[in-house]
This record gives C-alpha cells, sequence and structure tokens, in this order.
C-alpha cells in the first residue's frame, strides 16, 4: 500500500555482495522512474540512470527542503557514511530494506521494516516506481554538479594546454577519474577506503558497466591489496587498485607476496599520496593545528614508489595528468603487478571538495 499511493519514492542500493543480484539490478534498474542512491560498496557506481543522485553525500550534509521522500525502498546491506544513517533517524516515513542476507544492523535505531528475500525476485516492486515527484530536483541537482566538475575540468585542461605543471590544480578527484577511464572493457575496479570510495560516490561520472569492489572491513584500511589480490585472481581479470599511502603502508607484506607470484594479467596499483590522512581533514579536529597533523593526519613525507622499485617492482611516480596517463599505459600494456604513485596536495584537493560541496549547498531548493 505505501508502494502504490507514493508520489515521492527514493530507492537506496547499499552493499551488495552477490554478483548475480549486482548484475539483476544493472540489467533492471533502468525501467524505474525514481531518484536513486547507489553506494559504491553496491558495486553499480557504473550505473547509467538519470535519476542517479550525483555528489548525494554532500546531498545528506546540506538537505534541500525538496529532498524529502515519503517511501524509502532500501536494497542490499547499509551505504559506506554515516550521513545517511544520521538522515534516516530524521525520516518519518516508511522505510522498508530488503536484503538476501540475514544482517539486522540498525546502527541508527531507525523505524524500519526489514524483509530477507532474494532482489531477483523484486522485479514486481521495481514495476511499481513508475513516477516520483522528486525527479525534477534531482535532475536540476545532477546538472549542478557536472557543471561544477565541468568547470574544474577546464582550468586543468588550460594549464594543460600551456603545458603548465602546476601540482596545486591536480586533484585526487580527477586522479581517481583518470584511472578509472584507463581500464579496458574486461578489466575491473577494486576502490580503497577513505576518501576514494567517497569521491566515487560522489564526483566520479564516467565510468564503464566493468566489476567494482570494495572491502571496508573492521577499520577500513587493513588489508584492502591482499582483497584486491584475491578478488583479481578469483575473477581472472586486469585489474585496477585505487587507494591511499597509508593503506598501502597497513598492507606492505602483499608486496613481497605479490613478487614471488607470477601473474597472468595487469594489476595495476594506483596509489594516491597526499602524505597523511585526507579523510581527517573532514572532521572539525581538524581545526586543532597543534595536535591534527601528528595525531590525527599522521602526515608524513614519504614518497613510495622508490620503496616499491627497491623490492623489484615496476614503479612509476606521476605528478601531472600527462605522466599518469603515460604510466598507466604502460602498466595495462605488460602483465604482472605494478605501482603508480600520484603525488598530489592534501589541501588542494579539501579545496576542490569544499567548492563542489558549496554547489550541492546552493542548487535547487532552499537548503536547511
Amino acid at each position: 500500500s505505501h508502494l502504490a499511493s507514493s508520489e515521492k519514492g527514493l530507492l537506496v542500493v547499499g552493499e551488495l555482495t552477490n554478483p548475480s543480484e549486482i548484475e539483476w539490478l544493472r540489467n533492471n534498474l533502468h525501467t524505474i522512474q525514481w531518484p536513486i542512491i547507489v553506494d559504491a560498496s553496491s558495486g553499480l557506481s557504473s550505473l547509467d540512470h538519470s535519476g542517479k543522485i550525483l555528489a548525494f553525500e554532500d546531498v545528506l550534509h546540506h538537505l534541500p527542503t525538496a529532498f524529502t521522500p515519503d517511501i524509502v525502498i532500501h536494497l542490499g546491506n547499509g551505504l559506506c557514511t554515516k550521513k545517511y544513517e544520521r538522515w534516516i533517524q530524521t525520516l518519518t516515513c516508511p522505510i522498508l530494506i530488503f536484503n538476501s542476507r540475514p544482517i539486522l544492523s540498525n546502527p541508527a535505531s531507525a523505524s524500519i521494516e526489514r524483509y530477507q528475500i532474494h532482489i531477483q525476485t523484486l522485479d514486481w516492486m521495481l514495476a511499481t516506481m513508475t513516477h516520483s515527484t522528486l525527479m525534477p530536483w534531482v535532475e536540476t541537482h545532477n546538472h549542478t554538479i557536472r557543471r561544477a566538475l565541468q568547470d574544474i575540468q577546464d582550468i586543468q585542461d588550460l594549464q594543460d594546454l600551456n603545458d603548465l605543471n602546476d601540482l596545486h590544480t591536480w586533484n585526487e578527484v580527477q586522479i581517481l577519474q583518470q584511472g578509472i577511464q584507463s581500464i579496458g572493457d574486461s578489466g575491473q575496479l577494486f576502490i580503497g577506503n577513505s576518501m576514494p570510495i567517497r569521491d566515487l560516490n560522489n564526483y566520479v561520472l564516467d565510468c564503464l558497466p566493468i566489476p567494482i569492489a570494495s572491502n571496508r572491513g573492521a577499520s577500513g584500511i587493513d588489508g584492502i591489496p591482499s582483497t584486491a589480490l584475491g578478488w583479481m585472481l578469483g575473477n581472472n581479470r586486469p585489474t585496477l587498485l585505487v587507494l591511499g599511502d597509508l593503506s598501502l603502508m597497513h598492507d606492505w607484506g602483499v608486496l613481497f607476496t605479490l613478487k614471488q607470484h607470477t601473474l597472468s594479467l595487469p594489476f595495476v596499483i594506483l596509489v594516491i599520496n597526499n602524505f597523511g590522512g585526507g579523510i581527517f581533514g573532514m572532521l572539525p579536529i581538524s581545526k586543532e593545528q597543534d595536535i591534527f597533523d601528528s595525531h590525527f593526519a599522521t602526515t608524513h613525507h614519504h614518497k613510495l614508489a622508490p620503496i616499491t622499485k627497491a623490492m623489484g617492482i615496476d614503479s612509476h611516480t606521476a605528478q601531472t595528468p600527462s605522466e599518469l596517463q603515460e604510466a598507466l599505459e604502460h602498466c595495462w600494456s605488460q602483465n604482472g603487478v605494478h605501482i603508480v604513485e600520484a603525488i598530489v596536495h592534501r589541501e588542494d584537493t579539501h579545496q576542490i571538495r569544499a567548492q563542489l560541496r558549496r554547489y550541492s549547498a546552493s542548487d535547487a531548493g532552499e537548503v536547511t
């Protein structure tokens, strides 16, 4: 009855671990006319749908009055952002969760209805999602975000045209987008935690319909390269792993394992080195400069490619888009493990993200 009477429905797709569910949704979500929040842990970040909400974490942080669903249908497990849990605590509309796994986690203690069911059996439900009055707002919002990202890209293109290698115009969002665009049709993406997975959630627009995976784990930082290696071997696909410098440093041991294996496909590790923990800059503690760098950002001054090169691993350092492109083309052309270290200033990317958040806060609808 909730579905039948809904005028402002919202679909949320959280973490999915069953490949058949991911593929079924990829093939069937095009039929619905509801806005969709697609979390990177769903494996569906490459979904091309007019209702897919760009920069959705920014939307949840700066909630427009126009964004008020009368029902939320949630497929799969939770999302990687706590903003979603905090947001659903404020809702008074029905929240229905459909998940094939018996997971009872509800950290927000929200009032929800939970159903354990195979998602592939929900074709009847998708057929009811034919109209939502939230769609015009989503289209306007997405246009705003696309324009903002294009403005940022135009600045970088102007730098490239004039052959100005200014490190301060390069940012982590651009590095991630460029890495993803380098993946071929037969490849796959394993996305690291902290900021890479959040940038994928918010600001990566163009992505081939390739397999995408992540490993949230217990702490979000340990064992990412090891998991990516296992996923590559299991799927037998060329693989790009994108992660931060601290994530790689927490799993140095796997590099020795990789060196001992003869891989029959390229395994490219793109490490974004901003010399510390970028995600902590989003927290209020970042204003406490006397303790922030040493105790939270864990700032360091190490370049990693020379270390991995000493291990005997094919390693490259990139500080411009052209250097990154050259390194990626080389890595994809040869089997085995490769390291590409992209050097970037953390503060410059913080400013880019802050600029994009301001676009979300000022687009269609009043901001609360």
